[in-house]
């Protein structure tokens, strides 16, 4: 928990993302196309039931997301026992979610629209030149399959949980001395030696038969099972493809640069220089400071040469005091109006105050509004047009391959030839190897639903994003199966080797760490496997260059006491082994800053784990029960 209070806190955009990732991105009933029955449940709390379709749509989410974040995530998916604990993970994410809803309803607690309004317009995810874009809003969630009543019930969810722990937990507080405390650990630093027992240094003298590697391929078929597989063949409308192939011609782009001149009218702007002097402790002396300047000025003093020698402004300072050309609004409000306040180039203003201290402004330079030439914006141009017209391409399309793939359900074959689109063809997809430019849960649901594979007709059109569109046909279906022993020989050979120098490594690093006080026969046994003693001092509990398991390990074992230096033998989930003998306890001194980061962040760390035992409670009284 003690890392926490360094990890930043996410705005409610974030908050929602990842609860569309992990728990609740589960869009009730997949329609009948898919052919979902409706009887199947994953859970039910209280009553309430959670759909087996939820729960396969939270899972693949997950096991999406932590297939882009970890490179080595299909060896971790080859592992049974890693399957099933995420999938249980999923399903307790769902169940402890729907708890929380519950005790909410249950005391009466609710957001209004409005409120459910604010919160979305407010998010930085769906706000352009600052403010909020309903078309970028559509196409966020566009994309990630959601609509807008969907998203907003998410929003009310999240904001119904928040209050909920505002009213439990909101008057959680932390005393000085634990303040002083939880620094203490946080600062603290250690020193240590290790040895890191590679596997790798056992795998190569490591013996295998025909006969160990059978028996090991018969106790561990789950890790050589064949995923279920389709073939399909599909068409994909992508609207930025169209608007590659489309011509725009220099007097259509220059017709469209006039006839919406207003787009492309350059704003009124000024170009200013300015001496600024910092409030500091004493703000009447800072004043003071620049009305001296402002009279220096007024008799004729260098502006650039006063700037440079007493302007505070470290960025400009250097160049003059000068600042890049802005317009109306992008400075603080007194400094704007000073600055489009002076007339002509070379005018000076008075002592201007501002949030960040005292100014002297000088006028540099005016522009005001005026089309640019064509030439500037000749290529933007070209694009919108292509756009545009690709848009419309793409929405004419779209609807013609909706009503051909329709009438000819049976093949992707005439349409294509029809509209002339390309058809590709895919054979041995599983749901985590998808062509790259069809990759999207919305695919992997159609192509492995029932009736997909039963009965080989085309989708109906999938809106992958705003600008792309397919329809998919399943032509031939693999169901999952363990593969011959003669094709996985020897990938189990492999693993079965891999196992056996893990679990020597492992039994190395135990003797090590038995010898630790015997030096001679600590050193016999580094020089054995060519093994160092390395040394790594000052560790930080959030160290991010040394294995993160043995910086763990190295902060739970006890401190040094009466010349015996602590040792622990470390089985790291990646095979290797580590042995670390702590050498010292170092306790810096904590900084003002962490103390402040601590009494800020710590209450809501308490309310957090008051909310687990919350959740604990509604669990024990709950009657929940589970599909399978």
């Amino acid at each position: 928990m003690l890392e926490k209070i360094q990890e930043g806190g996410h705005g409610l955009m974030i908050k929602i993302i990842l609860c569309l990732i992990i728990v609740s991105f589960a869009l009730a009933g997949i329609g009948t196309y898919l052919g979902s029955s409706g009887v199947n449940y994953a859970a039910k709390v209280n009553g309430q039931v959670i759909s087996e379709a939820e729960f396969q749509q939270a899972y693949q989410r997950q096991r999406s997301e932590m297939q882009q974040r970890y490179r080595n995530f299909s060896q971790l998916a080859n592992n049974p026992q890693y399957i099933a604990q995420l999938k249980h993970s999923v399903l307790a994410s769902l169940v402890n979610q729907k708890l929380i809803d519950q005790e909410s309803t249950k005391l009466g607690i609710s957001v209004s629209d409005k409120q459910v309004e604010n919160t979305i317009e407010n998010m930085d995810a769906f706000k352009q030149n600052g403010k909020f874009k309903n078309a970028l809003f559509l196409q966020q969630l566009q994309s990630n399959g959601l609509t807008a009543v969907r998203f907003s019930q998410l929003v009310r969810n999240d904001l119904r949980n928040t209050q909920l722990q505002q009213a439990l937990f909101g008057s959680q507080f932390v005393l000085n001395n634990e303040v002083k405390q939880l620094g203490n650990l946080q600062a603290q630093t250690r020193s240590f030696h290790y040895v890191h027992i590679p596997e790798a240094n056992f795998a190569k003298d490591i013996k295998v038969s025909d006969k160990e590697v059978k028996a090991y391929y018969q106790q561990h078929q789950e890790q050589f099972r064949s995923p279920e597989t389709v073939d399909i063949n599909y068409i994909l409308l992508n609207a930025k493809s169209i608007a590659n192939s489309i011509k725009v011609s220099d007097a259509e782009a220059e017709k469209y640069f006039h006839e919406n001149a207003d787009q492309y009218q350059l704003p009124v702007q000024r170009h200013v220089a300015h001496i600024l002097i910092k409030p500091g402790k004493d703000p009447q002396k800072a004043k003071a400071e620049a009305e001296k300047l402002e009279k220096e000025l007024k008799n004729g003093a260098n502006f650039a040469a006063l700037a440079k020698k007493y302007s505070q402004d470290q960025f400009t300072a250097k160049k003059g005091g000068v600042l890049d050309w802005f317009q109306k609004g992008a400075m603080p409000k007194a400094f704007d109006k000073a600055a489009f306040g002076l007339a002509k180039v070379g005018d000076i203003s008075g002592v201007v105050k501002t949030k960040y201290g005292y100014h002297i402004i000088k006028l540099l330079g005016i522009q005001n509004s005026k089309l640019p030439p064509f030439a500037r914006f000749k290529a933007k141009i070209v694009k919108k047009i292509q756009q545009d017209q690709a848009m419309n391409k793409f929405y004419d399309l779209s609807q013609k391959l909706s009503n051909l793939t329709y009438e000819s359900p049976d093949s992707l074959d005439q349409t294509a030839k029809k509209l002339h689109l390309k058809l590709e063809t895919a054979k041995g997809v599983d749901r985590n190897n998808l062509p790259s430019d069809i990759d999207s849960q919305k695919t992997v649901q159609q192509i492995f639903a029932k009736d997909a594979i039963e009965k080989q007709q085309n989708s109906p059109i999938i809106n992958l994003s705003p600008e792309e569109a397919l329809v998919v046909r399943v032509t031939g279906h693999k169901k999952a199966s363990v593969k011959p022993f003669a094709q996985v020989k020897n990938d189990a050979q492999q693993a079965l080797v891999t196992e056996r120098a893990i679990q020597k490594a492992q039994d190395y690093a135990s003797k090590l760490a038995n010898a630790a006080d015997k030096p001679q026969e600590f050193d016999k046994l580094l020089r054995a496997q060519n093994l160092k003693l390395e040394q790594a001092s000052d560790v930080a509990r959030n160290d991010q260059k040394l294995n993160q398991q043995i910086v763990s390990e190295v902060f739970t074992m006890a401190h040094p006491k009466d010349g015996k230096h602590p040792t622990k033998a470390v089985n790291t989930v990646t095979g290797d082994a580590f042995v670390i003998q702590l050498d010292q306890v170092n306790q810096p001194k904590v900084d003002e800053q962490l103390t402040k980061q601590i009494r800020q962040q710590w209450p809501s760390q308490l309310a957090n784990e008051d909310y687990r035992l919350l959740l604990d409670y509604l669990k024990s009284k709950a009657d929940i029960s589970y599909n399978g």
